[in-house]
């Protein structure tokens, strides 16, 4: 799915500046990976430092 977005934002946007397809990028790599430690330790998704690491990578997709 992280791969259609980054297709569909290229095709869409092929001039885009360097820090936000760095930024699309590294968030569409990183996004996903958050649910490994969730497989590991269900409890975590309560945590605060989790969750507003997942938020800050959702907001950062969002912004690339």
């Amino acid at each position: 799915m992280m791969g259609t977005i980054q297709v569909a934002v290229g095709a869409a946007v092929p001039a885009l500046p360097l820090w936000i397809a760095a930024l699309i990028m590294l968030c569409a790599v990183v996004q996903p990976l958050l649910f490994l430690p969730l497989a590991a330790r269900p409890g975590l998704s309560r945590a605060r430092g989790f969750r507003a690491l997942v938020a800050a990578v959702f907001a950062a997709t969002s912004v690339g």
